[in-house]
């Protein structure tokens, strides 16, 4: 049942040994997927669009709820301040969104990323996914590098080594004023994809805690395939 409408023979599973934080705070996990047994194959809606909100956004005082429409809904939220990219398909991995991802800039930088880094390559390896079940965005380990490198020249904070977080590139807080808040100054970062520049807000990209003392880019490393995650 979907509110108050009924679909037959819609097929899904039930584990009994459900590991992560995200389990406290949901029953379940709706696939997505292009594979025959996601939620949208089986509805058999070749369109959808989501918007997920804050899980700390108190709904109740007003502000929007995460909304997800699927089918001809989705048209209906087309409008001028919606940007688009072309979603591509990968054989090897016929289950995920990949994603064109030409370019990435700092501030008034463009990485020199060749363009090869972020593509497929002629064995199916590589590329760049976009998947909302992954927090922190993941980029191949050259641009990964290139990024923390231009990132930590633009930014007027001092290296934190200490390795206390799970986080690759973390910046020293200098004191605050006592009301338990701070104020820094980070550089832009923008993904350009094919067709649309995302221009990200500086909280989805730095997170800071005070207890600790640092503030951390929230990207990370990794092997062949990139992923663009939830934040």
């Amino acid at each position: 049942m979907f509110d108050k409408v009924s679909v037959p023979s819609v097929g899904f599973g039930c584990a009994e040994d459900n590991e992560g934080s995200g389990f406290n705070q949901g029953v379940g996990l709706v696939g997505l997927g292009r594979e025959p047994l996601s939620l949208v194959s089986q509805l058999k809606k070749s369109t959808f669009s989501y918007c997920l909100t804050s899980i700390n956004d108190d709904t109740s005082s007003g502000n929007p709820s995460s909304t997800l429409v699927m089918g001809s809904l989705e048209s209906q939220i087309a409008n001028d301040s919606v940007f688009t990219t072309p979603s591509i398909k990968n054989p090897s991995q016929p289950s995920f969104y990949y994603l064109s991802l030409q370019g990435i800039s700092i501030g008034n930088v463009d990485l020199p990323i060749k363009k090869s880094t972020l593509e497929i390559n002629s064995y199916g390896i590589g590329g760049v996914i976009i998947d909302s079940g992954t927090t922190i965005t993941y980029l191949e380990e050259f641009a990964f590098n290139m990024l923390n490198k231009e990132f930590v020249s633009q930014t007027n904070l001092n290296v934190d080594n200490s390795g206390s977080t799970c986080l690759d590139l973390c910046f020293e807080l200098t004191s605050d004023d006592g009301s338990g808040e701070m104020s820094i100054e980070i550089p832009k970062l923008v993904f350009h994809f094919d067709g649309a520049s995302l221009d990200l807000p500086g909280k989805n990209y730095m997170i800071g805690d005070m207890n600790t003392g640092v503030a951390c880019l929230t990207k990370g490393g990794s092997s062949g395939i990139s992923i663009f995650g939830n934040i």
